[in-house]
């Protein structure tokens, strides 16, 4: 008798386990493949369409984010601009990544500091590593407590 033992796939490794991300995305394929992503990473994600959705979100009660993914022209209502300076009114320390195709002086100009700028068309591998920058950055500046404005994510990932 032959005795095999059942092959298991890897285990993917989870970047964002215990990250919790608040997509803001009027377009829904593009809030549906950038939620897909996040959770497929481990992180525990909530994706709304609307300006009112993400005040709400902001709001809940016993929920807080990590890191909020704005795109800058939400249809109706406030802008993304808009809503990451009440995310960090409600929480100061609250990371935000603008992911739009909006020119990146927007960001400049009517952003808020140490925010990132995502180009939209992007990939999940760029979505991810987004996420991972605002991470290290994040944890860089407990360092150094040195803030620069906004940047644009690296391009050290490729399509």
């Amino acid at each position: 008798m032959l005795n095999v033992e059942p092959t298991r796939e890897p285990t993917r490794p989870q970047p964002l386990s215990e990250r919790r991300i608040l997509i803001v995305e009027d377009e829904a394929l593009i809030g549906m493949a950038m939620l897909q992503s996040v959770q497929d990473a481990g992180g525990d994600a909530l994706w709304v369409q609307t300006d009112r959705a993400a005040y709400a979100a902001l709001r809940g009660i016993g929920r807080s984010f990590d890191t909020i993914i704005l795109d800058i022209n939400l249809g109706e209502g406030t802008t993304g601009f808009d809503v990451a300076r009440h995310a960090r009114t409600v929480a100061p320390g609250v990371r935000i990544i603008f992911s739009s195709g909006s020119p990146a002086s927007w960001v400049d100009d009517f952003g808020v500091p140490d925010a990132l700028f995502l180009a939209k068309p992007c990939t999940e591998a760029k979505l991810l590593a987004a996420l991972d920058e605002v991470q290290e950055t994040d944890k860089a500046q407990a360092w150094t407590g040195q803030a620069d404005g906004w940047r644009q994510a690296s391009g050290a990932v490729t399509d």
